[in-house]
């Protein structure tokens, strides 16, 4: 019998409000705990700076942020804008799908923006392990999908999946080791099931695999064992496909560029530090800090006590669960230090999409009409009445080469990972094309 969705369960989770991050989502804040493990690691590796503290760091990365934001610094990638509303609107139903992962443990109904569209459970496994991502499998009836989708960042033990940059030789290439075990760990545990389910069950269905942050890594590092065994499943890999949003970075460039992998697609937004968050790029934006002059900014006496007050914010609320795991963090990774010169960059695989936000000119300001279910948008913070202060748009990579790698520090780039972000500049992508 196909599950029955409680609408008001659904409601009251996707409308809890984080007292942390001010994104609604359910369960513990994972933008919060690795925002504090970066931070905490800037702080532990300041050759020589350790009197540095949760304050001293963030007012030095407001600082940064002002640097960044006069030279209009920006990580981006060439392409075409998409303009088609049906690409967009399939990027959106797959983003749904992925964010399912965090929303509801027993029910799923997740498309709000179409209430006809719905995923009947199949299997869940929500609890989650180092190396054990959490996941479900479901089908989508209305559109002939089996999906899996895997959970991103959201316990103590995702955070040590999602930091630890141990790699290990992998197909043609290199893969971050635990990302890579998660991956092997679930394609063994299902491999069977999803093959009765594309085969025998649903004949003609197709596969699509979908994550968000380290979800989004585990999918697309999945896809490639797929790949590397076309026999696996039962079916061509033409039907066969993973989305990924804001994915971390897994796969050296060889396997991110590989043509074999076509059919991994992972999507950006605007200055997410995840995609970007690897060892050797934390390193070179620590070289950025350390060469913000100390007087730079200091004039801004406002800039300065926000940002003294975030840090703040963050050491009364650096609970011990959080500290235990960023401290372990940071000790595995000083004790990886000497050997960072020989650690290869990784970078996020497959065709990219850039979600680019631009701000609006006064006159090109004025109302949107979108459908209520999108109420509230978290990118409605700030802005008067129904006037945007932004707009979006997509860029479909055209450049195989390009791979996401410079950390920009902005006042946007921690809330760019927020999945409901990813949702809400979709959706105004798609009203604006």
């Amino acid at each position: 019998m196909e599950p029955q969705t409680d609408e008001g369960l659904l409601q009251r989770q996707h409308r809890q409000q984080c007292g942390r991050c001010g994104s609604y989502h359910g369960g513990p804040c994972g933008a919060f705990k690795r925002g504090v493990a970066l931070v905490s690691y800037l702080i532990e590796h300041s050759n020589g700076l350790t009197r540095w503290t949760f304050v001293d760091m963030t007012v030095r990365l407001r600082r940064l942020a002002k640097v960044h934001a006069t030279e209009g610094a920006e990580d981006t990638i060439d392409g075409d804008v998409v303009t088609d509303t049906f690409v967009l609107g399939t990027m959106l139903f797959y983003h749904q799908c992925a964010t399912a992962a965090y929303e509801l443990k027993e029910v799923l109904k997740p498309m709000l923006l179409d209430p006809k569209e719905e995923m009947f459970l199949l299997k869940l496994t929500p609890d989650a392990g180092f190396a054990k991502p959490s996941y479900f499998v479901a089908v989508v009836h209305s559109r002939r999908l089996v999906v899996l989708s895997i959970r991103g960042s959201f316990e103590a033990a995702d955070l040590l999946t999602d930091f630890v940059p141990d790699t290990e030789a992998f197909q043609d290439g290199i893969a971050c080791k635990g990302m890579l075990d998660s991956a092997r760990h679930l394609l063994n545990k299902e491999a069977s099931f999803l093959r009765h389910l594309l085969t025998e069950r649903f004949p003609g269905y197709k596969l699509v695999m979908v994550g968000h942050s380290l979800g989004g890594a585990v999918v697309s590092l999945l896809t490639m064992l797929v790949c590397g065994d076309p026999t696996i499943l039962g079916i061509p890999l033409t039907a066969v496909e993973c989305w990924g949003y804001g994915c971390a970075p897994c796969v050296d460039r060889g396997l991110a560029i590989h043509p074999r992998y076509k059919n991994i697609h992972n999507v950006v937004l605007q200055d997410d530090i995840v995609p970007r968050l690897h060892p050797n790029n934390i390193e070179r934006l620590h070289s950025e800090i350390q060469n913000v002059s100390e007087n730079q900014h200091s004039r801004d006496g406002t800039v300065k006590e926000v940002a003294k007050r975030f840090g703040r914010i963050l050491e009364k609320t650096f609970d011990k669960a959080i500290s235990v795991t960023a401290g372990g963090l940071i000790r595995e990774l000083a004790r990886r230090n000497a050997v960072a010169a020989e650690r290869p960059d990784l970078v996020v695989p497959g065709k990219l999409y850039h979600i680019k936000r631009n701000k609006l000119r006064e006159e090109e300001r004025g109302p949107v009409s979108l459908p209520e279910p999108c109420q509230p948008f978290s990118l409605w913070e700030g802005v008067q009445g129904d006037i945007f202060k932004y707009k979006h748009h997509v860029i479909r990579g055209t450049n195989p080469s390009q791979r996401f790698g410079r950390i920009i520090v902005s006042l946007k780039s921690g809330m760019d990972h927020l999945y409901n972000s990813y949702r809400d500049a979709l959706v105004d992508a798609k009203v604006r094309s």
